[in-house]
């Protein structure tokens, strides 16, 4: 009997911590999704998202696809701030597969994705948790959770209601799919659907191709084809034409908002350090000096895949990262696909023993574990929703360490060298025991 009563007393603490700290996590995505509220941006970006949608359903009006400034009269008649540098920069296969949402009243559908934004997260959670621990216990499970719901890419990304939880959630389903059925021409078509809404995750196709997942790689640009002649048979080619023409430009045009924090790729930092003085370099060297970061990091895969075996787990893990690490410009929501590598690392942490090669001593196994334990620390930390406010706070107060201001670099260094050393310490031969299920 008091053994009964103390399990439920027991269960009865969990509960109420559990409680708080699930109270903690909606306080915080309250507070910064209010804050977005008071400056009029909350679902900014999918307002810019709804303005294509009606256009697409108005052929008379295709044209104006991507007219920037009919985009800021409409943005400004929906009661938004006009913002120079943003525009609709996505192409025209992904405006006519959500058109349906431009039938609905505009705070209808706003809510309709908002739903579809934050459920996409939240399966690419489970899924990747599945991955990962299949057999994990429920309050690991809801820690686990709680964990990815404060992390700042997916607060913002679901606050100004863009559609990287969705690119997100397709691409883990590529490699959750590849890992239950290898070489299989079903798991290309969501990240087929990933490359038509938005151009980035094309880097995901090449790092297939060179694993020669050639099925996988092969109906993933057949769906991204089927869906650009349907777009095309119903909006015209000429909108297409002027996409791919302009693909450049529309990247340069939002560089234009500026370096980090707007930007956290290298060339951002590298920006921002120009901008105050500390780095004697013209813009150009700063693109030229990206160019070859860009470039030693494509050789670096290329050796990593060339020396290693496939592994759909860490595979997806520096697959996801590869939108990241080649583009020049990193938005924080665009961060949310750094999520499969950490959790990858953090897996990794849990069992740094099995990585360790040789027969483990109590020095390795304890200095790869430290290691590995900082930096899934480390990186769930600067992508969280308290660090992200507290550096912003810190800057603002104490000008002199600007530099800090680009946490989500710093969390791409980190999961891409994890990643490629995840991979190397994988056994040569059957199942990676180190990321294996259990």
């Amino acid at each position: 009997m008091f053994q009964n009563l103390k399990v439920d007393a027991r269960t009865l603490r969990q509960t109420i911590m559990w409680t708080i700290l699930a109270v903690i996590a909606g306080g915080l995505i309250n507070i910064e999704w209010q804050a977005l509220i008071r400056l009029r941006l909350f679902g900014y970006d999918y307002a810019i998202f709804y303005y294509a949608f009606n256009h697409v359903l108005h052929p008379q009006s295709v044209a104006a696809l991507y007219n920037s400034t009919l985009q800021q009269m409409y943005l400004h008649g929906l009661g938004y701030p006009v913002i120079v540098y943003d525009q609709y920069v996505y192409p025209p296969q992904f405006a006519l597969f959500w058109s349906f949402l431009g039938l609905l009243p505009f705070y209808v559908s706003l809510i309709l994705w908002l739903i579809i934004e934050v459920v996409s997260y939240g399966a690419a959670v489970v899924v990747l948790t599945r991955m990962l621990w299949p057999n994990i216990r429920f309050q690991p499970a809801i820690g686990l959770a709680l964990m990815t719901a404060v992390l700042t890419p997916f607060i913002l990304d679901a606050g100004f209601a863009n559609v990287d939880c969705v690119l997100l959630f397709s691409i883990i389903a590529t490699f959750a799919i590849l890992r239950r059925r290898p070489h299989t021409w079903l798991a290309g078509v969501p990240l087929g659907l990933a490359i038509a809404f938005k151009v980035t995750p094309i880097a995901v196709v090449v790092y297939l191709l060179l694993r020669k997942q050639w099925r996988t790689a092969a109906s993933a640009l057949a769906t991204t084809l089927l869906l650009t002649a349907v777009a095309v048979l119903f909006v015209g080619v000429e909108p297409l034409q002027h996409y791919v023409t302009h693909f450049i430009q529309f990247g340069q045009t939002s560089m234009r908002n500026g370096p980090a924090p707007y930007n956290q790729s290298l060339l951002g930092l590298l920006q921002l350090f120009a901008l105050h003085h500390a780095l004697p370099a013209s813009a150009s060297a700063l693109r030229i000096t990206f160019v070859g970061y860009a470039l030693v990091v494509g050789l670096v895969i290329l050796w990593t895949l060339l020396r290693t075996k496939p592994h759909p787990v860490a595979d997806m893990a520096l697959a996801c990262l590869t939108p990241l690490l080649f583009s020049p410009l990193v938005e924080q929501i665009h961060m949310v696909l750094a999520l499969p590598a950490v959790l990858v690392l953090l897996k990794a942490a849990a069992n740094a023993k099995a990585f360790v090669r040789g027969a483990p001593t109590v020095t390795s196994a304890s200095t790869t574990s430290f290691v590995l334990w900082a930096g899934a620390v480390l990186s769930l930390a600067l992508m969280s929703l308290p660090v992200t406010y507290s550096i912003n706070e810190l800057v603002k107060h104490i000008p002199k360490i600007y530099w800090l201001d680009a946490p989500m670099y710093a969390v791409q260094l980190i999961t891409f060298a994890s990643s490629v050393w995840i991979l190397f310490r994988q056994p040569r031969t059957g199942e990676p025991a180190a990321l294996s299920a259990h």
